[in-house]
């Protein structure tokens, strides 16, 4: 993956001889697959490294490029609506199903009366 130069610097702990090296991806596979952060991920830091495995580190994705990140955001809130009526709808469904079953056990009761017995004596 590419990086930012200008962005990119490194630090050398002297006292305890600690390279530190901090790098801004360039992220450019974002801007043809927008939807696909995990086109970003490194799987591995240099050449003759180990591989990063996927789940080890954390994906907040904070470092998207900003038109990416709109597109992200735009999407989030889309689905998070999705979710929002999909759980109304849900919710709706679940108390017409219970006015449903008070009406029939209503009705089973009133026939179990016309009929002379009681539905708790399993007809």
């Amino acid at each position: 993956r590419r990086i930012i130069v200008e962005e990119s610097v490194w630090d050398l702990d002297e006292d305890e001889g600690i390279l530190t090296i901090y790098l801004q991806k360039m992220n450019i596979e974002l801007f043809a697959k927008p939807h696909e952060h995990s086109e970003s991920e490194w799987t591995s830091l240099f050449k003759d490294s180990f591989k990063i495995m996927w789940d080890d580190c954390a994906k907040n994705y904070q470092d998207l490029p900003e038109p990416v990140m709109k597109l992200h955001r735009i999407r989030e809130a889309k689905e998070q609506e999705c979710r929002l009526s999909d759980n109304r709808e849900s919710k709706e469904r679940d108390a017409a199903r219970e006015l449903d079953d008070l009406r029939r056990r209503t009705r089973m009761a009133r026939l179990g009366a016309l009929r002379g017995f009681s539905v708790c004596d399993g007809m």
